[in-house]
């Protein structure tokens, strides 16, 4: 049974990509670690705080008006792929890149204006404002890789793609090392990142172009795909963007975004520090969802296509009881491991970030079966659906982590968040519905 078992595995072409992603995504969970553990060093937990406090300033207007883009463009690759029209996908990947420079630019523009006086403002930290100001030029360095990295996950190029991002996170640490040696303050880590997200673009033309000249390959050259800027329309995708940006984005500003500013608002930026960290030891066992997610984003899409209904349902509660069983195991196993590992960390880092961890860990596993929510409102056409329940659940989210990091403004924030995880299991409970009205009318997932 064992060796049926395996062979089944190693023909599985869904299990091969999630594999793919996986490790790489792992890869990169370790080198972010590694990035957070030489700031500890290198700044102390104040000026590392104020770091992450530039990173969510920046994310808070960037997701405000990224419209969720990539997952359109790179749903869009694979579903043109799978009916083999290269063309259609080089103009998908074409109006990515175009509709990306112009929220980008715009986006850029707004934040070189207004993060000075906002970080003054609420946080009484001026440096936090010059590193958002340097954050807001990356959306113009690293468009070729966004662009590119849908068409090579639309088309299932999965090794590529993650030898891209491993190769731009390891730059990233490096470089985020080297600049808060250099400067000993926020601006430093800030020009890092700037710099590692153009490497990153360069290493995706190179991949780009191999795969599009690899025997067999639908992906279109690039030649042809910067043929299409010009006449591709702006409008034919913001507005199924727009919806899936909300939802995404609506989730990002509950879990990494409003709350590293709530506490910088309430307490002391060192918290800061030490709840980021603690959501990274977190993260890197959540890490373990990442390729199943991406994965399902194509493999899903696929699905749809050949309106194998029965499939979607399978694969969808394959992909969730999967990846949470995966992540629990996981945090279950690390938990005696996370106090030693934290121990090399300095000292002042040692209890806080331990409770933090604590604190975020029921919270973590509840939302680890959640894995494949965003692809089935996606290619189930209820995005509808998940904004509103992603809207409820952010007011839920931030009302609870306000009321905690007000109440205790050191470890609440923690609190709040570890809480507001649980309003993942209203999407698994829409799910479940949608799937038995489905099969009482099969038609529901052609509308």
């Amino acid at each position: 049974m064992i060796p049926r078992l395996a062979a089944r595995l190693r023909g599985s072409r869904f299990l091969r990509d999630s594999a793919v992603l996986q490790v790489a995504a792992l890869v990169n969970g370790g080198a972010s670690l590694f990035s957070a553990f030489g700031l500890a060093f290198l700044l102390g937990p104040s000026a590392q705080g104020e770091f992450y406090l530039a990173m969510a300033t920046w994310s808070f207007l960037w997701f405000f008006v990224n419209l969720g883009l990539y997952n359109v463009a790179a749903s869009q690759v694979a579903s043109a792929i799978e009916r083999k029209n290269g063309a259609k996908a080089g103009q998908w990947i074409a109006w990515l890149a175009k509709a990306s420079l112009a929220i980008g630019a715009g986006a850029t523009l707004l934040g070189l204006c207004t993060f000075p006086l906002f970080a003054r403002w609420a946080y009484d930290a001026p440096v936090v404002g010059r590193a958002a100001v340097i954050l807001a030029l990356t959306p113009l360095v690293e468009l070729p890789r966004v662009a590119l990295n849908a068409g090579l996950q639309g088309a299932r190029r999965m090794a590529s793609l993650a030898r891209v991002e491993c190769g731009q996170e390891l730059s990233r640490v490096f470089l985020v090392l080297v600049g808060a040696l250099a400067t000993g303050d926020a601006i430093g880590p800030a020009l890092g990142t700037l710099i590692a997200s153009l490497l990153g673009s360069l290493l995706s033309l190179d991949a780009y172009s191999r795969e599009a000249r690899a025997e067999g390959a639908l992906l279109p050259p690039l030649r042809r795909v910067l043929g299409e800027l010009r006449g591709v329309p702006l409008a034919g995708g913001l507005r199924l963007g727009l919806r899936v940006g909300l939802m995404r984005n609506v989730d990002a500003y509950g879990v990494q975004i409003l709350p590293p500013m709530v506490l910088g608002i309430f307490g002391d930026p060192a918290w800061v520090a030490y709840l980021r960290l603690a959501q990274r030891f977190v993260g890197v066992a959540r890490l373990l969802m990442s390729g199943i997610a991406r994965t399902a984003l194509s493999h899903f899409s696929g699905l749809v296509g050949r309106r194998a209904h029965a499939e979607l349902e399978s694969a969808y509660w394959r992909a969730s009881l999967g990846s949470g069983l995966l992540m629990t195991s996981a945090l279950l196993l690390s938990l005696p491991l996370a106090p030693l590992v934290i121990a090399y960390f300095p000292p002042a880092y040692h209890d806080p970030v331990w409770l933090c961890y604590r604190i975020l860990l029921p919270g973590v596993i509840v939302v680890s079966f959640s894995v494949a929510n965003d692809t089935f409102y996606l290619v189930t056409n209820t995005l509808r659906v998940a904004i509103l329940l992603q809207l409820i659940g952010l007011v839920f989210g931030l009302a609870v982590v306000v009321l905690c990091s007000w109440l205790w403004p050191t470890f609440g924030t923690a609190l709040g968040l570890s809480i507001s995880f649980s309003w993942s299991l209203a999407h698994l409970a829409y799910a479940a519905t949608w799937f038995r009205r489905q099969r009482r009318d099969p038609e529901l997932l052609a509308g």
